[in-house]
């Protein structure tokens, strides 16, 4: 676990009979201590999305199978785990405003993990969608405590008493113990200490989300073009023909499975085949009906174009 191992060693000049640099050392150790025990107190959570994270994937479904979820472990995991240790490191040194913020992040980030491995893709995106919201809030809860610190520290017309005062009101409406603790003893070196830490920790944080949110984006994309690929491309009436054979083809749950990942890739499809196979005579599966139907249409005078666009129509006319 990330802690503030660096502010629990004592400073090198002087001799240990100074007195005020035996208290600057034993501040520093209890601030650790302070930081090391927020952290403890975090550990339900990160444990709870590593798990998820380390969860075996179920066994895929005999053929024919839907297309994976759009999660790909080789390309997740590392993102997913530099995810957890930026969290992990920003709620060991954020106050509590900040890190409930983190806490409900790693909870929706283990749902989301969870969902996409046992199949249950519209609930992982809604989990997603809260790491999302949830991981805002924090970063920009934990920026707007550190710019106030920053205001204050940045206003040299303060002296240092004036300063550690201010310092430790903020800390306290932010319940931000260590800072508080640390301001009380009128530690300018050891506030400034913490307050830069705090910020490399949100810097970190933010690039962590923002690459997590990028790879998931990126398997969406890449899961698209798949689909696009093997059906001739989801926009033709070929391409809707053929998805929509495998689509009767499959079991329950893989249905519902595929209905899910298409809501996400391809948001006019579905209701596209399930008009298909509704409007289709029976032998509508069987090879060689192709040209038949769309002969149909258009001597009905439809375009390709339209057909494309409503080929349950086309087939039920």
């Amino acid at each position: 676990m990330a802690s503030l191992d660096a502010l629990s060693q004592p400073p090198n000049a002087g001799a240990p009979s100074n007195a005020a640099l035996v208290a600057l050392s034993q501040n520093q150790q209890q601030t650790a201590a302070l930081a090391q025990r927020e952290q403890q107190e975090m550990a339900p959570a990160i444990a709870g999305a590593q798990g998820a994270l380390n969860a075996p994937k179920p066994a895929a479904p005999q053929i024919p199978k839907p297309p994976a979820a759009p999660q790909s472990a080789s390309d997740m995991s590392q993102p997913s785990l530099a995810f957890l240790s930026a969290a992990n490191l920003l709620a060991g040194i954020a106050g509590a405003f900040s890190r409930q913020h983190v806490t409900s992040a790693l909870t929706a980030f283990g749902g989301a993990v969870k969902g996409f491995k046992t199949g249950q893709v519209q609930v992982a995106e809604q989990k997603f969608k809260d790491w999302q919201a949830a991981s805002t809030q924090a970063t920009e809860a934990a920026r707007q405590v550190a710019d106030e610190y920053k205001a204050v520290m940045d206003d040299h017309k303060l002296t240092i008493d004036e300063q550690m005062a201010q310092v430790q009101l903020i800390a306290t409406k932010y319940k931000d113990s260590i800072v508080m603790q640390a301001a009380e003893a009128k530690n300018l070196t050891l506030v400034a200490q913490i307050i830069e830490r705090q910020n490399a920790a949100i810097d970190k944080y933010q690039n962590a989300v923002e690459l997590l949110e990028q790879k998931h984006q990126n398997a969406l994309d890449e899961l698209e073009r798949k689909l696009d690929a093997k059906y001739s491309g989801l926009n033709t009436v070929e391409g809707i023909e053929k998805f929509a054979a495998d689509y009767a083809k499959m079991s329950p749950q893989q249905q519902q499975t595929i209905q899910q990942v298409m809501n996400m890739t391809h948001p006019n499809v579905m209701g596209q085949v399930m008009s298909t196979l509704a409007g289709a005579p029976r032998h509508w599966l069987r090879p060689g009906r192709d040209a038949g139907w769309r002969a149909g249409a258009m001597s009905r005078g439809r375009s390709d174009a339209a057909a494309a666009r409503f080929p349950g129509a086309a087939l039920a006319g």
